[in-house]
């Protein structure tokens, strides 16, 4: 398991954190809250990619 912050994954899917923090918020990206910050499994995001392909 590889977790990724929330500026991490927000670069890694070419977003802002805002976006990020919205996606955990609306349960559209599972995450694990540390302290006062989110961490996402990096599976979690290949899931969310898959997800939402189109065609």
């Amino acid at each position: 398991m590889v977790l990724m912050t929330t500026d991490t994954a927000g670069a890694y899917l070419a977003v802002s954190v805002r976006t990020i923090r919205d996606m955990i918020r609306r349960g559209d990206l599972p995450a694990i809250r540390i302290g006062n910050e989110y961490r996402i499994d990096e599976n979690d995001i290949e899931k969310y990619i898959a997800r939402n392909k189109t065609g």
